[in-house]
Formats: structure tokens, sequence, C-alpha cells
């Protein structure tokens, strides 16, 4: 009988996984998919049922609407498309480390600024460019 080392299998391991199964794995790549295209039907009948349902003719909230277009897809599709990038991130690499001069921030801080970082820049783009 071998003696036991404590090194057991929690699951198919390929590779240099850190210890994951390659089943968990795969399922945290599955909810990052799910989000993703749950993010963009929300986004699709948000837009969807702004411009085409809810179009009643010489509507000042449709034409308030329209002229601020940016303020109410673009903000929103920012802040989605902000946290479908970290959650992404970090479902791949693992916890978000920052290390700026003296700060220095681990945990839910720094996928907190990493969120805040890409939502200004998306914004600043969208500003910039429309």
């Amino acid at each position: 009988m071998e003696p036991d080392n404590g090194n057991h299998n929690q699951g198919l391991t390929t590779g240099n996984n850190n210890g994951i199964p390659t089943w968990r794995k795969a399922f945290n790549g599955l909810k990052v998919v799910l989000s993703w295209l749950l993010a963009f039907l929300m986004l699709g009948a948000y837009v969807y049922f702004f411009i085409r349902v809810y179009k009643p003719e010489n509507s000042e909230l449709y034409e308030f609407y329209m002229a601020h277009f940016k303020f109410f897809i673009g903000l929103p599709a920012a802040g989605v498309f902000a946290f479908l990038l970290v959650s992404l991130l970090e479902q791949q690499k693992g916890p978000i480390k920052i290390k700026v001069g003296i700060l220095n921030v681990e945990g839910a801080g720094s996928a907190l600024l990493f969120w805040i970082v890409i939502f200004w820049t998306i914004v600043l783009s969208i500003s910039l460019l429309w």
C-alpha cells in the first residue's frame, strides 16, 4: 500500500491549472459567455423598446431620448461592457493585482478600480467620437 501524500485529484486536470479542475474552468468560461449573451440581449431589447415600440408621433419624451442617446444607451452599455471585461479577465487570469507607485491594491478593490478605469475610458471615447 502506498503512503497518502495528500495530493487527491478533485477532477480532470491538465497542464498548469493551479489545482483547478478542468470542468470548473470550462463552467466559468460558459458563465462569461452567457453573461455576454444576456448583456447584448438586454441592450438590444432596451434599444428596440425605446426606438421602435415607444415612438408616438410628436412625443417630447421620444425627442428627448433621441437627443440624449449617448446618456440612455452609451452609459449603460459602457458599464456592462466594462463589467464583462473585468469578469472575463478575472476568470481567465485569476485575482487582479494593481501596483502603481506606492499604491498597491489587491482583491475586490483592484477589480473595482480596474472597472472604473475601463468605464471612464469607454465613456471618454464615446464623448470624443460621437
